[in-house]
């Protein structure tokens, strides 16, 4: 189980008060500063807990939290990015191609 936590405001700046995940510990009531999946060092009494995942997230907390990780949705990493269209080419000029465009550098001679 995890926690959902960020510094409360007037603590530190805006940018600082990204969305922390803690590891529930069975001590953790009786210390004065925990330690989120990120590594960073908080301290309790500046933490505002949050029921859910609201605001901007700590992204490094979410790429440590291997629980969320593994039970995410399969998000298609391995497979091949959808083919980018060359800005040289017009929307008209890809309808006479019929949908595609020969891959040419900044000099195009049609």
């Amino acid at each position: 189980m995890v926690l959902l936590g960020r510094l409360k405001p007037g603590t530190a700046l805006e940018s600082r008060r990204v969305v922390h995940v803690f590891p529930l510990l069975p001590d953790a009531q009786a210390l004065a500063v925990l330690t989120p999946l990120c590594g960073e060092r908080l301290p309790v009494e500046d933490m505002q807990w949050l029921p859910g995942m609201t605001g901007m997230p700590c992204e490094p907390c979410l790429m440590r939290n291997g629980r969320a990780a593994t039970q995410a949705p399969p998000c298609g990493f391995g497979t091949p990015p959808p083919p980018r269209r060359d800005p040289t080419v017009s929307a008209y000029q890809r309808r006479l191609l019929g949908g595609t465009a020969p891959s040419a550098g900044p000099d195009l001679t049609w």
